[in-house]
C-alpha cells in the first residue's frame, strides 16, 4: 500500500485514487485518507463537489526506501539536485532556513505540469509536495465564488427578513411570502396562501389557518392575523396560547432578558396582550375555554403578579360561540390546499 500511495498524484479522481490503491472507490473515505496522515506520513488534499486531490505532502513519517517522482525522504541536498536538477528557489527565496527550519524548493513536473515541493530541514529532504497546476488561481477562483455565494446568502436573507421592518400589515405579510422558503418549500405556495388571507378569508377560516399553522414558517401570518380589526378574541388568544407564554413568565416582561432566538415571539405576544388592553379586538363568536387553557398557568407555582404582568386578562376568560376545535373537527370548516399545511 505504502509504495501505491507512492503514485497518487494531484488531479486524481475518487475513482483514480481507487484505482491507483487497489481499492473499490466506496473504501476511498475521509476516515482512510485521514488514516494515511496518522499512520503513513501522507496528507492528501480533495476539493468538494469536484473531488479531485488538490495536493498530495509526503512527511518525514513517509519511509525512505520508496521513492516519489524519484525524490526520497533522508535524501541530501545534493543527491537531490542530482535526481531533480530542476528544482530551484521561489521567487523572493533566499535560500536561507525560515524560523522552523525549513529551505523549500520548487519545480515543474512534465507532462503533467504539477508542482513538485521539496523540502529539507538540516539539510536532509523531509517533505515533499505535489500540487496541481496554477493552483494560487484555482485558490483565487473557489475564493471568489465562495465570496458571491456568501454574498448571495447575504442579500437572500436581508430579503427574507425585510417583512420584520415594514410597519403595513399587508406590505409585511406579501413581503415575507415574496421571499421566503422555509423548510425548502417554493415561495409561490406562500404567495398564494398570502393573497388568500388577505383577499378571501373569514374570521372563521383565519382562526382554524391559526391553529393549523406550522411556527417554522415564521410568524408573520399569525401577526398579520392578529392586526386584523375583525380578528375574533378566541384566534387572538389562540395564537397567544400557541405561542408558548408560560415561557416568558422568567422575564418578567423585561424584553432585554429573552434569549434572542424567543425575542421575535416574545414581541408577537406582547403585541396581542397590549391590543387587548387597548379593546381592539371585539369580535367574539368562536368559542374558547381560557379556564382551561390558565388553569396548567395557575397549577405551576408562578406568582400571580407575574401572570398577570403577562397574560391578557381575557386569556382566563371563557367565550361561546362556535366550535372550530381538532375535537370538533374544525367545526367542518374546510380551507384551500396550498401545501404547506
Amino acid at each position: 500500500m505504502l509504495s501505491m500511495l507512492a503514485n497518487l498524484r494531484p488531479l486524481m479522481s475518487t475513482a483514480d485514487i481507487a484505482v491507483t490503491l487497489g481499492l473499490k472507490e466506496a473504501e476511498i473515505t475521509s476516515k482512510l485518507l485521514q488514516k494515511f496522515d496518522y499512520d503513513d506520513g501522507v496528507m492528501i488534499y480533495r476539493i468538494h463537489p469536484e473531488n479531485i486531490i488538490d495536493q498530495i505532502v509526503f512527511t518525514s513519517k513517509f519511509p525512505e526506501r520508496i521513492s516519489i517522482c524519484g525524490l526520497s525522504m533522508g535524501m541530501s541536498a545534493s543527491m537531490m539536485f542530482g535526481v531533480m536538477p530542476s528544482l530551484s528557489l521561489p521567487a523572493g527565496a533566499t535560500g536561507e532556513p525560515n524560523g522552523q527550519g525549513w529551505i523549500s524548493y520548487t519545480a515543474t513536473i512534465a507532462p503533467e505540469g504539477f508542482e513538485i515541493t521539496a523540502g529539507l530541514r538540516n539539510g536532509e529532504l523531509r517533505r515533499i509536495g505535489l500540487t496541481r497546476p496554477h493552483y494560487q488561481e484555482v485558490l483565487a477562483e473557489r475564493q471568489r465564488r465562495e465570496d458571491d455565494r456568501i454574498e448571495d446568502l447575504k442579500l437572500a436573507q436581508e430579503r427574507a427578513n425585510r417583512w420584520k421592518s415594514i410597519d403595513d400589515p399587508g406590505g409585511m405579510l406579501e413581503s415575507w411570502a415574496a421571499h421566503c422558503s422555509p423548510l425548502g418549500k417554493p415561495p409561490d405556495k406562500f404567495v398564494a396562501y398570502a393573497k388568500w388571507l388577505r383577499t378571501s378569508s373569514t374570521p372563521d377560516q383565519r382562526h382554524v389557518a391559526a391553529d393549523l399553522w406550522n411556527w417554522d414558517y415564521s410568524h408573520a401570518p399569525l401577526l398579520w392575523m392578529i392586526r386584523q380589526t375583525d380578528c375574533d378574541k378566541a384566534t387572538a388568544l389562540s395564537i397567544f396560547f400557541k405561542g408558548e407564554p408560560f415561557f416568558y413568565l422568567q422575564f418578567a416582561a423585561d424584553r432585554s432578558a429573552v434569549p434572542g432566538h424567543a425575542v421575535e415571539v416574545f414581541d408577537l405576544l406582547t403585541e396581542i396582550r397590549l391590543r387587548f388592553a387597548k379593546g381592539f379586538y371585539t369580535r367574539s363568536e368562536i368559542a374558547f375555554d381560557g379556564e382551561r387553557e390558565m388553569s396548567g398557568v395557575h397549577r405551576s407555582g408562578a406568582s400571580p403578579m407575574s401572570i398577570q404582568a403577562f397574560y391578557p386578562p381575557e386569556a382566563g376568560q371563557r367565550f361561546s360561540g362556535r366550535d372550530f376545535s381538532y375535537q370538533n373537527n374544525f367545526g367542518g370548516l374546510r380551507l384551500p390546499d396550498f401545501g404547506i399545511i
